[in-house]
Protein backbone atom coordinates (compact mmCIF):
# COMPACT_ATOMS: atom_id res chain seq x y z
CA UNK A 1 0.00 0.00 0.00
CA UNK A 2 1.24 2.99 -0.61
CA UNK A 3 2.27 5.45 2.57
CA UNK A 4 2.09 8.57 0.57
CA UNK A 5 -1.17 8.45 -1.04
CA UNK A 6 -2.84 7.60 2.73
CA UNK A 7 -1.26 10.63 3.72
CA UNK A 8 -2.04 12.73 1.39
CA UNK A 9 -5.55 12.06 1.18
CA UNK A 10 -6.02 12.11 4.88
CA UNK A 11 -4.92 16.23 4.15
CA UNK A 12 -7.55 16.23 2.13
CA UNK A 13 -9.80 14.65 4.23
CA UNK A 14 -9.64 16.99 6.77
CA UNK A 15 -10.07 19.97 4.18
CA UNK A 16 -13.28 18.18 3.17
CA UNK A 17 -14.86 18.01 6.74
CA UNK A 18 -14.64 21.97 7.27
CA UNK A 19 -17.73 21.63 4.80
CA UNK A 20 -19.88 20.96 7.33
CA UNK A 21 -19.77 24.39 8.51
CA UNK A 22 -22.11 25.23 5.92
CA UNK A 23 -24.82 22.90 6.40
CA UNK A 24 -24.56 24.24 10.14
CA UNK A 25 -25.05 28.08 8.99
CA UNK A 26 -27.26 27.47 6.28
CA UNK A 27 -30.26 28.62 7.88
CA UNK A 28 -30.60 31.48 11.22
CA UNK A 29 -33.66 31.97 13.28
CA UNK A 30 -33.57 34.55 16.12
CA UNK A 31 -36.84 33.65 17.37
CA UNK A 32 -36.31 31.68 20.70
CA UNK A 33 -38.72 29.57 20.09
CA UNK A 34 -37.24 28.17 17.78
CA UNK A 35 -34.42 27.07 19.27
CA UNK A 36 -36.53 24.95 21.54
CA UNK A 37 -35.94 20.98 21.00
CA UNK A 38 -39.15 19.16 19.04
CA UNK A 39 -40.37 18.09 22.23
CA UNK A 40 -39.61 20.59 24.92
CA UNK A 41 -40.28 19.64 28.50
CA UNK A 42 -42.32 21.97 30.44
CA UNK A 43 -39.23 23.61 32.44
CA UNK A 44 -37.50 24.44 28.56
CA UNK A 45 -40.55 26.26 27.41
CA UNK A 46 -41.41 28.10 30.35
CA UNK A 47 -37.53 29.29 30.40
CA UNK A 48 -38.35 30.32 26.53
CA UNK A 49 -41.64 32.13 27.48
CA UNK A 50 -39.67 33.73 30.53
CA UNK A 51 -36.87 34.90 28.24
CA UNK A 52 -39.35 36.24 25.49
CA UNK A 53 -41.07 38.50 27.63
CA UNK A 54 -38.20 39.77 30.13
CA UNK A 55 -35.34 42.05 29.57
CA UNK A 56 -32.30 39.36 28.96
CA UNK A 57 -34.77 38.43 25.35
CA UNK A 58 -33.14 41.07 23.33
CA UNK A 59 -29.67 40.82 24.79
CA UNK A 60 -29.73 36.74 23.89
CA UNK A 61 -31.44 37.62 20.06
CA UNK A 62 -28.39 40.46 19.97
CA UNK A 63 -26.29 37.96 21.02
CA UNK A 64 -27.50 35.11 18.03
CA UNK A 65 -27.79 37.46 15.58
CA UNK A 66 -24.62 38.96 16.24
CA UNK A 67 -23.38 35.50 16.00
CA UNK A 68 -25.27 34.78 12.97
CA UNK A 69 -23.51 37.81 10.87
CA UNK A 70 -20.15 37.08 12.37
CA UNK A 71 -20.59 33.51 10.72
CA UNK A 72 -21.54 34.99 7.16
CA UNK A 73 -18.29 36.74 7.35
CA UNK A 74 -16.28 33.93 8.64
CA UNK A 75 -15.27 36.12 11.56
CA UNK A 76 -15.14 32.43 13.19
CA UNK A 77 -13.79 34.12 16.96
CA UNK A 78 -16.61 36.45 17.02
CA UNK A 79 -19.49 34.32 16.31
CA UNK A 80 -18.38 31.99 19.35
CA UNK A 81 -17.75 34.67 21.89
CA UNK A 82 -21.70 35.93 20.74
CA UNK A 83 -22.70 32.30 20.83
CA UNK A 84 -21.55 31.64 24.50
CA UNK A 85 -22.77 34.53 25.41
CA UNK A 86 -26.14 33.80 24.62
CA UNK A 87 -25.85 29.99 25.31
CA UNK A 88 -25.11 31.11 29.30
CA UNK A 89 -29.22 31.89 29.27
CA UNK A 90 -29.70 28.44 27.05
CA UNK A 91 -27.39 26.10 28.27
CA UNK A 92 -29.58 23.44 27.33
CA UNK A 93 -30.52 24.60 23.72
CA UNK A 94 -28.74 22.01 21.33
CA UNK A 95 -28.92 24.36 18.14
CA UNK A 96 -27.13 26.93 20.04
CA UNK A 97 -24.32 24.27 20.71
CA UNK A 98 -24.05 23.29 17.67
CA UNK A 99 -22.84 26.56 16.09
CA UNK A 100 -20.71 26.98 18.86
CA UNK A 101 -19.04 23.73 17.57
CA UNK A 102 -18.97 24.83 14.00
CA UNK A 103 -17.44 28.29 14.98
CA UNK A 104 -15.19 26.41 16.94
CA UNK A 105 -14.40 24.18 14.00
CA UNK A 106 -13.36 27.08 11.72
CA UNK A 107 -11.31 27.97 14.38
CA UNK A 108 -9.30 24.78 14.04
CA UNK A 109 -9.75 23.72 17.17
CA UNK A 110 -10.96 20.37 16.63
CA UNK A 111 -11.19 19.44 20.62
CA UNK A 112 -14.05 22.26 21.65
CA UNK A 113 -15.74 21.54 17.92
CA UNK A 114 -16.18 17.66 19.47
CA UNK A 115 -16.77 18.53 22.81
CA UNK A 116 -20.09 21.01 21.81
CA UNK A 117 -21.12 19.06 19.45
CA UNK A 118 -21.73 16.13 21.91
CA UNK A 119 -23.08 18.62 24.51
CA UNK A 120 -25.68 19.20 21.18
CA UNK A 121 -26.07 15.27 20.54
CA UNK A 122 -26.62 15.17 24.49
CA UNK A 123 -29.05 17.20 24.69
CA UNK A 124 -31.23 16.57 21.30
CA UNK A 125 -30.36 12.96 20.14
CA UNK A 126 -31.87 13.18 17.19
CA UNK A 127 -29.76 16.33 15.96
CA UNK A 128 -28.24 14.87 12.91
CA UNK A 129 -25.90 17.55 12.56
CA UNK A 130 -24.36 16.89 15.70
CA UNK A 131 -23.38 13.00 15.13
CA UNK A 132 -22.41 13.95 11.48
CA UNK A 133 -19.55 16.69 12.60
CA UNK A 134 -18.34 14.02 15.88
CA UNK A 135 -18.19 11.15 13.20
CA UNK A 136 -16.27 13.02 10.73
CA UNK A 137 -13.66 14.64 14.13
CA UNK A 138 -13.36 10.96 15.37
CA UNK A 139 -12.97 9.58 12.14
CA UNK A 140 -9.77 12.41 11.40
CA UNK A 141 -8.52 11.79 14.69
CA UNK A 142 -8.06 7.64 13.80
CA UNK A 143 -10.75 6.59 16.28
CA UNK A 144 -12.60 3.99 14.10
CA UNK A 145 -15.16 2.88 16.43
CA UNK A 146 -16.82 6.06 17.95
CA UNK A 147 -16.67 7.34 14.44
CA UNK A 148 -18.64 4.49 13.46
CA UNK A 149 -21.03 4.56 15.88
CA UNK A 150 -21.92 8.76 15.47
CA UNK A 151 -22.18 7.86 12.16
CA UNK A 152 -24.95 4.96 12.55
CA UNK A 153 -27.10 7.74 14.56
CA UNK A 154 -27.82 9.82 11.26
CA UNK A 155 -30.87 9.07 8.91
CA UNK A 156 -28.96 7.39 5.96
CA UNK A 157 -31.13 10.17 3.58
CA UNK A 158 -29.46 12.62 5.36
CA UNK A 159 -25.72 11.58 4.40
CA UNK A 160 -24.78 12.90 0.93
CA UNK A 161 -21.45 12.95 1.31
CA UNK A 162 -18.61 10.44 0.98
CA UNK A 163 -16.57 11.28 3.20
CA UNK A 164 -17.10 9.55 6.26
CA UNK A 165 -16.98 6.54 4.30
CA UNK A 166 -14.13 7.24 2.87
CA UNK A 167 -12.50 8.14 5.79
CA UNK A 168 -13.76 4.61 7.50
CA UNK A 169 -12.51 2.49 4.45
CA UNK A 170 -8.63 3.98 4.97
CA UNK A 171 -8.56 3.85 8.40
CA UNK A 172 -9.51 0.10 8.06
CA UNK A 173 -6.84 -0.84 5.06
CA UNK A 174 -4.51 0.91 7.72
CA UNK A 175 -5.74 -1.87 10.07
CA UNK A 176 -5.30 -4.45 7.38
CA UNK A 177 -8.86 -5.07 7.01
CA UNK A 178 -9.36 -4.95 3.46
CA UNK A 179 -13.18 -7.05 3.05
CA UNK A 180 -14.78 -4.02 6.11
CA UNK A 181 -12.35 -1.33 3.65
CA UNK A 182 -14.33 -2.56 0.25
CA UNK A 183 -18.01 -2.25 1.65
CA UNK A 184 -16.57 1.20 3.03
CA UNK A 185 -15.79 2.10 -0.60
CA UNK A 186 -19.21 0.38 -1.63
CA UNK A 187 -20.97 3.04 0.47
CA UNK A 188 -18.91 6.13 -0.58
CA UNK A 189 -19.18 5.39 -4.70
CA UNK A 190 -23.20 4.98 -4.17
CA UNK A 191 -23.37 8.36 -2.69
CA UNK A 192 -21.27 9.89 -5.37
CA UNK A 193 -20.60 7.70 -8.53
CA UNK A 194 -17.77 9.89 -10.06
CA UNK A 195 -15.56 9.85 -7.01
CA UNK A 196 -12.30 8.01 -8.67
CA UNK A 197 -10.57 8.15 -5.36
CA UNK A 198 -12.73 5.61 -4.26
CA UNK A 199 -12.62 3.43 -6.92
CA UNK A 200 -8.98 4.07 -6.35
CA UNK A 201 -9.33 2.58 -2.99
CA UNK A 202 -11.75 -0.25 -3.65
CA UNK A 203 -9.54 -1.55 -6.03
CA UNK A 204 -6.44 -1.21 -4.05
CA UNK A 205 -8.95 -3.63 -1.63
CA UNK A 206 -9.82 -5.84 -4.11
CA UNK A 207 -6.44 -6.73 -5.33
CA UNK A 208 -5.90 -7.58 -1.80
CA UNK A 209 -8.81 -9.78 -1.43
CA UNK A 210 -7.39 -11.50 -4.60
CA UNK A 211 -10.62 -10.22 -6.37
CA UNK A 212 -8.56 -9.57 -9.70
CA UNK A 213 -11.04 -8.64 -12.76
CA UNK A 214 -13.01 -6.16 -10.12
CA UNK A 215 -9.55 -4.55 -9.09
CA UNK A 216 -8.92 -3.85 -12.68
CA UNK A 217 -12.09 -2.70 -13.20
CA UNK A 218 -12.33 -0.36 -10.56
CA UNK A 219 -8.67 0.94 -11.48
CA UNK A 220 -9.68 1.47 -15.08
CA UNK A 221 -12.60 3.83 -13.98
CA UNK A 222 -10.57 5.68 -11.22
CA UNK A 223 -8.10 6.41 -14.33
CA UNK A 224 -10.96 7.17 -16.19
CA UNK A 225 -12.15 9.77 -14.13
CA UNK A 226 -8.74 11.23 -13.05
CA UNK A 227 -6.87 10.74 -16.36
CA UNK A 228 -3.92 13.27 -15.64
CA UNK A 229 -3.68 13.26 -11.65
CA UNK A 230 0.08 11.95 -10.18
CA UNK A 231 -2.09 8.58 -9.69
CA UNK A 232 -2.04 7.55 -13.10
CA UNK A 233 1.05 6.15 -13.61
CA UNK A 234 0.61 4.32 -10.65
CA UNK A 235 -2.78 2.50 -11.54
CA UNK A 236 -0.82 2.01 -15.17
CA UNK A 237 1.69 0.14 -13.45
CA UNK A 238 -1.10 -1.96 -11.27
CA UNK A 239 -3.03 -2.63 -13.78
CA UNK A 240 -0.05 -4.10 -16.47
CA UNK A 241 0.03 -6.96 -13.81
CA UNK A 242 -3.53 -7.57 -13.96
Amino acid sequence: MNARRLRVLAVWLGCVAFAAIVVVRAHYITDLSAFLPANPTPAQQLLVDQLRDGPASRLILIAIEQGNAAMTAKNWSAAREDYLKAVTELPDNAPLLQRIAAAYLAEGNTREALAYARKAAEKNPSEATAWWMIAELELQEGNLDAGREALDKVPPEKITDPQPYMNIGILLINKKNPKEAESAFDRAIAIKPELWEGYYYRGLCRLQLKKNAEAKADLKKARELNPTGPETKEIDDLLKTL
